[in-house]
């Protein structure tokens, strides 16, 4: 019940994402009404969202990190905390953070940006995001014994291997 919440709290909270971001970048407001309904009621959304599983809340975090990184003229700390909670939601997330260090890496060198505290916070985020991403790392190994392979990967093969006696599983 409480994951089937979270569900339905995130996928409320990615229509208001939604809203806000096509709202910024458009000024129309049926538009962005519009199309942050047809958002939670895509059937995507709205079925994930009760199944109690943290692929909506990973689609919350992955909304608002694009939100408050590409949408918001401001940069902070708040997209890189976003993004080591992406990591630690689910290992995709790793996908999005390269493409936070593609992106910052061009507007820092080949932009030749001329503010140089941008270069020394872009390398303590991305210290910091190395550091999530280790953490993330050493816990895989330690809890499922590799780095690469999944835990639903490794469930498969134990089901496989109790698949005779499937009751087994459970003990």
């Amino acid at each position: 019940k409480v994951g089937a919440l979270i569900g339905i709290l995130s996928a409320a909270f990615i229509s208001v994402v939604v809203y806000k971001a096509i709202l910024k970048k458009t000024q129309r407001e049926f538009l962005a009404i519009f199309f942050s309904g047809i958002t939670i009621l895509h059937g995507f959304i709205s079925g994930w969202a009760i199944s109690g599983m943290e692929t909506i809340f990973f689609t919350l975090l992955v909304t608002l990190f694009i939100y408050t990184y590409f949408l918001k003229t401001s940069r902070s700390f708040f997209p890189i905390f976003l993004l080591a909670l992406i990591l630690l939601t689910r290992p995709e997330g790793i996908l999005l953070s390269f493409i936070w260090f593609l992106n910052e890496s061009y507007s820092l060198w080949i932009k030749k940006d001329k503010e140089p505290w941008k270069k020394k916070i872009f390398f303590i985020q991305g210290i910091f995001l190395l550091l999530v991403l280790a953490g993330v790392s050493i816990f895989r190994y330690e809890y499922y014994g590799t780095l690469f392979a999944s835990h639903a990967v490794q469930f498969k093969e134990i089901a496989t291997y109790y698949q005779p006696r499937p009751l087994y599983v459970l003990m």
